[in-house]
């Protein structure tokens, strides 16, 4: 769940072997520890409540779909209207990417 500004979520990192991996968590160390010191409660409370109330969490699951399936259908009218405008490019890298940001090649 991405609520902007109010730092909740999950990063995760693959290392080579167990020394990659201590230098990694070293320096994610570092940059935590003000934060875990004192996390914001509102931006856990909001995701706690959608997430646990059933009602809440499906219409959740219902908005996001629809962001996803607008931004879908979004790239692929970015495509049709380069074609149309006489684009001879290959364009379904814009099409076959996922998520909020995608790369153009514009």
């Amino acid at each position: 769940m991405g609520l902007y500004g109010q730092r909740i979520g999950a990063l995760s990192f693959i290392a080579r072997d167990a020394q990659e991996a201590e230098r990694i968590t070293s320096q994610l160390k570092i940059i935590a520890r003000p934060i875990w010191s004192n996390p914001p409660l509102h931006g856990a409370r909001i995701a706690e409540t959608i997430l646990t109330n059933q009602e809440l969490h499906q219409l959740w699951l219902k908005e996001v779909k629809m962001m996803a399936d607008r931004i879908a259908l979004m790239r692929k009218s970015l495509v049709n209207y380069l074609k149309e405008a006489g684009s001879q490019h290959e364009w379904s890298h814009i099409t076959n990417q996922i998520g909020m940001f995608a790369f153009t090649g514009l």
